[in-house]
């Protein structure tokens, strides 16, 4: 018989914390980029901060693979971030989900992003602040600010939407922009999934829609035009409610949603705001908010087949016999 014990234990100068992970898929080769700490005195602080990449066939064996390069045993449990490349996954994502969610090193709970770009890209970028790449790319993906606020883009949330019936993953893309010469991170919308394979990109813009019915606090601002001026309006609480029902036998979807809004500008020609002018301005938002959702489902439950919106999930809870019937 055997018996099982503790690992061999590894000293800490032995290993090097990593921050982020990257993954990419080229040629039939997984290339791995961590992002590393690198020690600073407490008299200098630095956003110091290491990059170390391989090769390999598989994901294991190109982390082995660093592991031999460095020289040091890479830890991960203090991982931030995740950054995939797109083309990992046109091969299907459930082989990656399954390496990482049985890959004892990493937390759960880990961010997880992706990018039509090299993921090392968005971890070489430097910045003037004491935040290095990792933590800042986690802290965009995580913020309430403007429309990025995705609660369910953590490693176990993905994977519990991949493996539900009734729902489709999604995930927060993030690229670079260039601004007064220096490239900053951004983020670029989110990639929406059809079972295993991704089927399209919902913009920046889009993603607004998309935050109201799943009811993720958000920032966003909208820009509505009237005859009086342009008005720009963040929103500061969400209420959606989706309703389904029956009809001729298919489903039929209704999404409510209840805004409320705050004046942030006024550009206008005329020095009076009226009573009259809020009730234009709320029949111009009313329109504007039902052309964005519009907008957003047709693009990506019509054009993309991917239910990021959990319709499916209501449809079954509110109709089980009908669900039972087409499954």
């Amino acid at each position: 018989f055997t018996l099982s014990g503790c690992a061999e234990k590894v000293h800490m100068k032995d290993r090097i914390i990593v921050q982020g992970l990257g993954v990419d898929f080229d040629k039939e080769q997984y290339k791995i980029t961590i992002q590393t700490y690198k020690s600073s005195s407490a008299q200098e602080p630095k956003n110091d901060f290491e990059i170390y990449s391989s090769s390999g066939r598989t994901i294991s064996e190109a982390i082995s693979n660093i592991d031999s390069n460095i020289g040091q045993k890479a830890f991960f449990s203090n991982i931030e971030i995740i950054i995939f490349s797109r083309s990992c996954f046109e091969e299907g994502i459930s082989a990656i989900l399954d390496f990482f969610i049985r890959f004892s090193q990493i937390r759960k709970n880990v961010s997880v992003v992706c990018t039509e770009k090299n993921s090392a890209e968005l971890f070489e970028i430097e910045s003037d602040s004491f935040m290095v790449p990792a933590n800042r790319i986690s802290k965009i993906a995580n913020s309430n600010q403007s429309n990025v606020n995705f609660p369910e883009s953590d490693l176990i949330s993905i994977s519990e939407r991949y493996l539900n019936d009734s729902r489709d993953v999604y995930i927060p893309i993030m690229g670079l922009k260039e601004e007064d010469g220096k490239k900053n991170i951004s983020f670029d919308g989110i990639l929406c999934f059809e079972d295993d394979y991704p089927k399209g990109i919902l913009s920046n813009y889009d993603t607004a829609g998309f935050n109201w019915i799943r009811k993720y606090k958000s920032e966003q601002m909208i820009m509505v035009q009237t005859d009086k001026g342009d008005y720009s309006l963040s929103v500061k609480s969400i209420k959606s409610k989706i309703i389904t029902n029956i009809e001729n036998n298919k489903p039929v979807i209704t999404v409510k949603l209840y805004l409320k809004c705050n004046i942030e500008e006024i550009t206008s020609g005329e020095d009076n705001f009226i009573e009259d002018d809020i009730e234009t301005l709320t029949e111009a938002l009313n329109s504007q908010i039902e052309q964005m959702v519009k907008t957003t489902v047709n693009k990506a439950f019509y054009e993309y087949n991917s239910d990021i919106f959990n319709f499916g999930a209501y449809v079954k809870k509110q109709n089980i016999k009908y669900w039972k019937s087409i499954d």
